[in-house]
């Protein structure tokens, strides 16, 4: 029963994706703004609201004396690395990759930073309210530099607007299909997060690797789905630009909110493991798209032998 209630939420996370990315490429051309832009935020906080629910939730358990920390900063980090080299890697099978250098080069310095932030505020082992309150101020700033991108974009598109042939948009009709798309997005991840745990916990797995492994796994589907249906809209900056807001707005929204709530405990191994690897493949995944302004099968291949690896290893050592 557990086996069927997961597949039900893998279906209405795919249909949550279709109804979410339609619009979204509709809107982004309308107003001119980069369908990279558009991935980085509007789909980005779609697909990450699953982990911001959980960490809030699993912030007030806390506060009730439910300490549930490793579920919550292991799902963190787990969906960010599973975005990095497993949904990349298989977007970059699917299909060639391709992104402008400046496009990545402007968000890496966030992407990177946010992953430092959290290595050296968990060297106490603890993140306490005050470094959550620290983690959204510089979300702040990344949506004040963002801010300033699409203003720009919207300026440039309106500029020349008597240039091109006068176009419409329902814009009370699309904003209505992307909360009803995310809706089902946040519905399905719950049906799947939930009884893949349970599954999981059959299995007698250490709390932490069920956060990094089921759970953010779990958590990282919706990135993957939404992913997909921009490559079949052949929107392929907006499914690279979902992965990297997504893991911006994962460590600084979500992590952050759910610490502002009650702080997190922080195990061991994943300051010394799994936070470490996640700023390695950062580092490489940016490379990669600054030598060459795309991600080429090789190249995702190897990302998704990185995360086999890693997966080995943490399973192995049962760490």
């Amino acid at each position: 029963m557990e086996f069927f209630y997961l597949l039900i939420g893998l279906a209405i996370l795919i249909l949550g994706a279709e109804v979410i990315v339609k619009p979204s490429i509709k809107i982004a051309r309308f107003y001119g703004i980069s369908e990279f832009v558009i991935g980085l935020t509007l789909l980005s906080m779609s697909t990450s609201i699953p982990e911001l629910t959980i960490t809030i939730v699993g912030g007030l358990h806390r506060l009730t004396g439910l300490d549930v920390s490793d579920l919550v900063v292991g799902d963190i980090v787990g969906s960010n690395i599973a975005n990095l080299v497993f949904i990349l890697g298989f977007l970059g099978i699917v299909s060639t990759l391709k992104l402008k250098n400046k496009m990545l080069i402007k968000q890496s310095f966030f992407l990177i930073g946010s992953v430092l932030l959290i290595l050296v505020l968990g060297a106490d082992r603890f993140y306490s309210r005050m470094d959550g309150v620290v983690l959204i101020l510089f979300y702040g700033m990344y949506l004040f530099f963002l801010g300033r991108q699409i203003n720009g974009q919207i300026h440039e598109k309106f500029k020349s607007i008597k240039k091109q042939p006068k176009k419409s948009i329902n814009l009370i009709k699309e904003g209505l299909m992307l909360i009803i798309g995310s809706a089902l997005v946040i519905y399905g991840a719950r049906l799947t997060i939930t009884h893949g745990a349970t599954l999981a916990e059959v299995f007698q797995v250490s709390p932490n690797l069920i956060g990094i492994f089921v759970i953010g796994l779990g958590t990282s589907l919706p990135e993957l789905v939404v992913s997909l249906s921009a490559l079949r809209g052949k929107a392929v900056s907006m499914s690279v630009g979902n992965v990297v807001g997504s893991n911006i707005f994962n460590i600084l929204v979500a992590l952050g909110s759910g610490a502002v709530v009650s702080g997190f405990h922080v195990n061991q191994s994943l300051i010394k493991i799994d936070i470490p690897f996640l700023l390695m493949i950062s580092v490489i995944v940016i490379l990669f798209f600054y030598s060459r302004s795309r991600l080429e099968r090789k190249e995702a291949i190897l990302l998704l032998c990185l995360y086999f690896g890693y997966v080995g290893v943490k399973l192995w050592g049962n760490i």
